[in-house]
């Protein structure tokens, strides 16, 4: 129970920290030129923190300074803040997508927010009207709070404040992240690194700061993936009712929520199997049946509605047309997926979307600088591409270690199940849908957590070489998180 309120006590903090930083930046005008100061003073904690953690990073593990809750809390800070700060000096057409008119009629995230506001269902499903409603909802509450306290009603801070049910759920992710981490048994320098990689993956800034569903069904795609942990250990009724909820809710927020639903689904069946075997899957059977009464009715009410009244498909996703620039189908499936073009990842650190078609390239790309091109010294984003591409090949050679490795281990499997799973869906859904905007890694917010958790156990099958192996990894991850504190912070 005290565990539990120092959660809640937790999460609660974050809540309004996010809040109190957007109130105050409004009165302050901050947007108006003076968010440098808040950038300055965000890059000056960001340095003191990178010190703090060389110096852990370089130390023998008897000499630490810090304990692991410090050097932990430090990191968590570390990436809220610069989640916080992306948001507040961000204005609110600024890298987004999808957007469009800041109206009631053009069909975007701003007229769902609108009218959302106004306790309105979109009258159709044109555009962005068939997303799932429950961020838009969400955001019109916090949007009516805090337009409310500063006696706003122009549409563009309407719509601007919404923002920060982003920026929470991509901060929420990050505790979770922690979570799951903890979870999979990681701590000291393995669980460091792992929040290093999630903390300053700039995909996280980027999504927390745009107006739209992403980062809040990410959220959403932690908690289940932790929480099937958890149900898989204890198959009690409380962790039945609060992953059917949870599954729920993130379906309300966006379809894609079901990718997962595939990798708890594997649990259920393989967990199923074993009551079989030892008589006790009658009780299994109700806590199923039970799982779904919540979370189908919870989740896919609104694409019934949709397909009631549009005849829109369940798993419907807004089509463009083969004669678009963004269309890559007439390239070969070998070049999209498999055959990486080494000469587009040295050419620029951005990914272009109207040229680029090779999605692991792409992913790496966009995970650091979404669909955008930056006006930064080119040193910068080049540096932060260089770590990204050695940390990301580390981590692959991470999961085929594991592959191989014939020794039991249930966060292992658990995590390559999880991660194979999602990666096969990226992969389907950039077949089923051949456009560079499909790509784009802001679809694929849960998959560096559990590659994380493989990247954090490195040393699990470096004997004799552990402490060696650590500090250069260790090094590495703080490496990549100057790159992106130069680069965002």
């Amino acid at each position: 129970m005290k565990t539990s309120f120092k959660k809640a006590l937790l999460y609660t903090g974050v809540l309004l920290f996010v809040l109190l930083s957007y109130l105050i930046s409004r009165v302050l005008r901050l947007e108006q030129g003076n968010i440098r100061y808040v950038r300055y003073a965000n890059l000056l904690f960001q340095i003191s923190g990178v010190v703090i953690l060389l110096r852990d990073c370089l130390r023998k593990k008897e000499k630490n300074t810090y304990t692991e809750e410090q050097i932990t809390g430090l990191i968590l800070a570390m990436g809220i803040f610069m989640r916080v700060v992306y948001l507040l000096y961000t204005p609110l057409t600024v890298r987004s997508h999808d957007l469009w008119g800041i109206d009631l009629s053009s069909g975007g995230h701003a007229s769902y927010l609108l009218l959302a506001m106004q306790g309105m269902l979109p009258p159709d499903n044109y555009l962005q009207f068939y997303q799932q409603p429950l961020y838009y909802f969400t955001g019109a509450f916090f949007s009516k709070l805090l337009n409310g306290l500063l006696g706003c009603s122009e549409a563009y801070y309407l719509v601007d404040a919404a923002r920060t049910v982003s920026c929470t759920a991509s901060c929420f992710s990050l505790l979770i992240a922690c979570a799951i981490f903890r979870e999979c048994g990681l701590s000291g320098k393995g669980l460091y690194r792992a929040l290093l990689l999630v903390s300053f993956l700039p995909v996280y800034f980027l999504s927390g700061g745009r107006l739209g569903p992403d980062a809040l069904c990410g959220m959403f795609m932690l908690l289940a993936f932790l929480f099937t942990l958890k149900w898989e250990k204890e198959k009690s009724w409380e962790n039945t009712l609060l992953l059917a909820v949870i599954y729920g809710l993130g379906m309300m927020t966006k379809i894609s929520m079901a990718t997962l639903a595939v990798f708890t689904a594997v649990v259920f069946a393989g967990s199923f199997f074993m009551a079989c075997k030892t008589g006790t899957w009658k009780g299994l059977l109700l806590k199923y049946a039970v799982f779904g009464a919540i979370s189908l009715p919870l989740g896919l009410w609104y694409s019934l509605r949709n397909y009631l009244l549009f005849r829109q498909p369940l798993t419907y996703v807004l089509e463009m047309s083969k004669d678009s620039a963004l269309y890559t189908g007439d390239r070969s499936v070998w070049q999209r997926l498999f055959l990486w073009d080494i000469g587009n990842l040295f050419t620029t650190p951005y990914a272009n979307v109207w040229t680029d078609y090779n999605l692991p390239v792409y992913a790496l790309k966009s995970s650091l600088f979404g669909e955008f091109q930056f006006t930064c010294y080119g040193w910068i984003p080049a540096m932060l591409l260089f770590f990204n591409v050695v940390q990301a090949l580390l981590c692959i050679c991470a999961m085929v270690h594991y592959i191989k490795w014939k020794e039991k281990d249930r966060e292992r499997n658990f995590c390559l199940l999880a991660a194979g799973i999602f990666w096969m869906g990226t992969v389907f859904f950039y077949l089923r849908y051949p456009f560079g905007c499909s790509m784009d890694f802001r679809y694929m917010l849960f998959l560096p957590v559990p590659v994380a958790v493989l990247f954090g156990r490195w040393e699990a099958f470096h004997n004799g070489h552990t402490e060696a192996v650590q500090r250069l990894a260790g090094l590495w991850s703080i490496g990549f998180a100057i790159s992106s504190c130069l680069m965002y912070g």
